[in-house]
Order: C-alpha cells, then sequence, then structure tokens
C-alpha cells in the first residue's frame, strides 16, 4: 500500500457508512477504495440469519470491509489481520469506532504467539472472506495448517464460512489476471510463484475441510465473484442458460478479451459443469449437519442494492420442510419504508 492508498483509504474510514461514503466512492475511486468501502461487500453475507448473540472470527479482515456489517448483528467480533496498515485503517473507521466496548477486537502480529493465546473462545462463526491470500502473514505455510487451526476454534455446532476465488474461474480463462499476483492464468497453471496458494477449487475445498475435521458441507457460488456479489447460487439453485451475461468487470487490473463469457457460460450450464467454472466460492463447512441448519435452507440470493439505498432489496429462496418459499427484503434501513 503506498502513500496515496492509504491517504485515501484513512479518508473514507474517517466518513459515516452511508450516502457521505458512498458519494465518495464514485468519485472515481481507486481498486483498493472499492475493495475496502464498497457497500456491495456485505452482500457476500448479508443473507445470513445472525441471532444476535453470536462470537464471530474474522480472518482477514483487511480494513474492515465487512467487519462493520458483522459488528452490527453479532454480539462479539474478533477480527485478525496480519497486514499492520490495514489494521490501523480498520481501527479508524467510524463505524467501528462508535460501536460499544467489547463489541469488537482487532488482533494482529504472530498468529502463534500474539494472537492464538488471546482466542480462547469456542465461536459460534469463522469468517474467512479471502483468507488464504493473506495467511502467510500471519505466519501460516498452508491452507490445511490454517483450515485446523480455525476448525479447533469453532463450537460444537460452529460454521465455518470460507470464501476464495477459483483459480479456473471463467473471468480467469477468459483473460482476466489473477487479482493478487496480477499475472495471467496464475491460477489455470497453479500458481507457480505463489507459496500458500490464494485460490482453490471446488474438489480442493472439500478435501481441505475433511481433512479438518469439518465433514457437513454446502456450497455457494458468488455471481460475478465474492467481492461484489449480485447473485447468490447454490447446488439446489444453479444459473439457467442466458441468465449469466457480459464481460467480468475486473477493477483490479487491464485485462483480456479472448472469447466470449455469457456463450461460454452457456456452455458450461449446458454441460453441468458451471460450478467448476464459478468465478468464487462460498463453502460452509461444519463438524456436522447440524452446524449447517442455518445456512441449509438457502437456495439463492440475489441483491439489488446497487440502486438508491431507499429502493434497495433482496430476493431469498429458500426451502424447508420441501416448501419453496419466496421472499423480497429490504437491503437497506432506510428502504422498510
Amino acid at each position: 500500500m503506498n502513500q496515496l492508498q492509504k491517504q485515501e483509504l484513512e479518508a473514507l474510514a474517517g466518513l459515516e457508512s452511508g450516502d457521505r461514503r458512498r458519494e465518495e466512492l464514485e468519485k472515481a475511486p481507486s481498486w483498493e477504495a472499492l475493495r475496502q468501502f464498497s457497500p456491495l461487500r456485505a452482500n457476500l453475507l448479508d443473507w445470513y440469519p445472525f441471532t444476535g448473540e453470536e462470537a464471530v472470527l474474522e480472518f482477514g479482515s483487511g480494513c474492515g470491509a465487512l467487519s462493520g456489517f458483522l459488528a452490527q448483528r453479532v454480539k462479539r467480533l474478533t477480527c485478525v489481520e496480519g497486514d499492520r496498515e490495514m489494521r490501523e485503517i480498520a481501527g479508524k473507521r467510524k463505524e467501528l469506532m462508535e460501536l460499544p466496548d467489547g463489541r469488537i477486537s482487532l488482533l494482529g502480529g504472530s498468529w502463534a504467539g500474539d494472537i492464538r493465546p488471546q482466542l480462547d473462545h469456542a465461536y459460534d462463526m469463522i469468517a474467512a472472506v479471502d483468507g488464504l491470500a493473506g495467511a502467510d502473514r500471519l505466519g501460516f505455510s498452508t491452507a490445511e495448517e490454517l483450515a485446523g487451526e480455525l476448525a479447533s476454534l469453532l463450537g460444537e455446532d460452529g460454521i465455518l464460512l470460507l470464501a476464495v476465488p477459483n483459480p479456473l474461474g471463467m473471468r480467469y480463462l477468459a483473460g482476466c489476471r489473477e487479482e493478487n499476483s496480477g499475472r495471467f492464468f496464475d491460477g489455470p497453471e497453479g500458481y507457480p510463484q505463489c507459496g500458500l496458494k490464494p485460490g482453490m477449487s471446488r474438489k480442493e475445498l472439500e478435501e481441505l475441510a475433511k481433512r479438518a475435521g469439518l465433514l457437513a458441507v454446502r456450497f455457494f457460488y458468488p455471481y460475478p465473484d465474492l467481492r461484489f456479489t449480485q447473485s447468490l447460487y447454490s447446488d439446489g439453485w444453479l444459473p439457467k442458460e442466458q441468465e449469466l451475461g457480459g464481460r467480468y468487470l475486473d477493477f483490479a487490473h487491464d485485462r483480456l478479451a479472448l472469447f466470449s463469457e455469457e456463450r461460454a457460460y452457456g456452455t458450461a450450464i449446458r454441460a453441468g459443469i458451471y460450478a467448476q467454472v464459478a468465478n468464487s466460492y462460498l463453502m460452509a463447512a461444519a463438524r456436522t449437519e447440524r452446524g449447517l441448519r442455518r445456512v441449509a435452507p438457502l437456495l439463492y440470493c440475489r441483491h439489488s442494492n446497487e440502486r438508491d439505498p431507499r429502493f434497495a432489496i433482496r430476493t431469498e429462496i429458500r426451502e424447508e420442510g420441501g416448501i419453496r418459499s419466496v421472499r423480497k427484503l429490504p437491503a437497506d434501513a432506510s428502504a422498510k419504508g
């Protein structure tokens, strides 16, 4: 992070999280500003039915892109971030500074020496959104090591929500650079210059969860990706042919346009392999099916919150007891009227 980026992020952190910050983000922001402050970041998790009593660990919290959203919905939030500058910016976010004492804590340093001794809770949820990308800063060398540590911190019915890019995602095949390295085809080639790989295929994620003792797993497919999710699909509700269209908008790097992603998605959907080429995965994993009871009913979620907040909604399709239901919910407090 250079000095100009840091100043931009610090300025955004000091603004109210509503209209004022949204207005600043619309003034040709940098990729890093969008990544850390876009209100669309919460779309990945805003469907989860929090009770308000959860103890949650956010691993790889960055500058707090999801921390404010989570802290307002749970009883206690512990954020872990290995990058000191990101952690400092998170601490300056206005919405976090205004929380009651004890609601949130920001931890950094080395995992073994500084962080792990302070994590003495059996967490109801661990959210690791793109957590693999920065895990090496905390001393982890393999995804297996990280998954084992996170699994050990879950309560009996706790749930791990791990979101990662798919190295074989359509955007990478079609000519987008890998987000973290900036190299073309880094994922399809197996991240040859990376130590701890930032992305994993579905099969690799399933094996990772199993080795960590998390035997109950559900997969969701954020579209277009895990950062700016518009739709969240599942194995029970996959996209239809011609439902996914247009070229992936890469805000981080320039890109190639090697083929029509819309037609390629159609081919993948007809062939029944959409899950293998989805751009990102959100894996929900627990020790038993009981731990997945709060995520299992969700089949599909569609967000319409890129519009005026007064008219922002999300549409959910759920299935419980063999009965499917459709719900339209306000996505913003100003939309409730």
